[in-house]
């Protein structure tokens, strides 16, 4: 995917304020269709939600060094390698300073195994693809949002 295509895919009316920035990223084009669909109508503290999709960890690395950082990030554990999700994350937090972005990191594998990795990468949750569905996925991002937005306030 070019670099320059990637942009905010989704902003509702911007009623109340800026939109929180949710950057989602994963490999498979179905499951960024489906976060679309799950996030397109949410709603925290009067914000809309403005979406980003990466489907590398590059592309995301690329978004971020010219963009501020995003509200929430949702990664794929399991990007170009198994531990891709994970090395990003430390490339995030470490190089790229994203210190206060929420991060739910998602995957398709047993989690418990990638446990040991996340210490000091401030992980909101580690979730299931298969277990969390959109009603699940659209509660998480709302429920991280709203501790941020408490947490500002």
């Amino acid at each position: 995917m070019d670099p320059q295509a990637l942009a905010i895919d989704d902003i509702q009316s911007l009623t109340e304020g800026l939109p929180w920035i949710v950057l989602v990223v994963d490999d498979d084009p179905g499951v960024l269709a489906i976060s679309r669909m799950a996030l397109r109508c949410v709603r925290v503290a009067g914000r809309d939600l403005a979406l980003v999709t990466a489907q590398s960890g590059a592309e995301a690395v690329r978004w971020l060094e010219s963009h501020d950082e995003p509200d929430v990030l949702l990664v794929d554990m399991q990007l170009e390698t198994a531990d891709a999700g994970v090395a990003l994350l430390r490339q995030l937090r470490d190089r790229l300073g994203c210190r206060s972005a929420r991060v739910l990191l998602r995957s398709g594998g047993d989690m418990s195994l990638v446990q040991p990795d996340l210490v000091g990468l401030d992980v909101s949750a580690v979730i299931g693809k298969a277990e969390v569905g959109l009603t699940d996925l659209r509660a998480l991002v709302a429920q991280v949002l709203g501790e941020l937005d408490a947490r500002s306030a």
